[in-house]
């Protein structure tokens, strides 16, 4: 059995190839957003660093981060996984829209209420103050495109959806 066989026959076999990758997607998209809640934790720490051992808020603020991106992707998947330059260019617009989306729901969760409003504040701040952290979003975003692709390419398979709506 292949890799990439979409039967389900093997008992051993829980999850699809495509379902795997997606699952993937998932994963980068945790670590993006606990590498910008590192880097928005930095920026809210007063000496900018870290002492010795995270405070409860600063890892509250990572945790919240990562599980905001993730939350984000959820909701933004569709943007993901199309072919060719068009899906190059969803996957762009998907990207932008993670980091709303994903902005949105961490702050949410770091602080309700304000932090509705305030978390995305926090995360266009820290990308403008450190543009290096583009180059985080944009390669978990590709790698995120990537991950979907093959689940895009298994769920149109399976469904036999039009080749126009890839």
């Amino acid at each position: 059995m292949t890799s990439k066989n979409i039967s389900r026959s093997d008992s051993n076999a829980r999850f699809t190839y495509g379902q795997r990758r997606a699952f993937g997607g998932y994963v980068v998209s945790a670590l993006m957003g606990g590498i910008l809640g590192v880097f928005m934790a930095l920026k809210l720490a007063t000496d900018k660093g870290f002492d010795n051992a995270l405070s409860v808020g600063q890892l509250w603020l990572i945790l919240a981060s990562a599980a905001g991106a993730v939350l984000g992707l959820y909701f933004v998947r569709n943007l993901f996984g199309r072919a060719g330059a068009i899906g190059f260019l969803w996957a762009s617009l998907g990207g932008l829209a993670l980091i709303f989306v994903g902005g949105i729901a961490g702050g949410t969760i770091a602080l309700p209420g304000f932090g509705t409003m305030f978390g995305v504040l926090l995360l266009v701040s820290t990308i403008v103050e450190a543009p290096l952290t583009v180059l985080v979003i944009w390669g978990a975003v590709m790698i995120i495109h990537l991950q979907f692709r093959d689940y895009v390419k298994e769920r149109n398979s399976v469904l036999n959806w039009n080749k126009n709506r890839r």
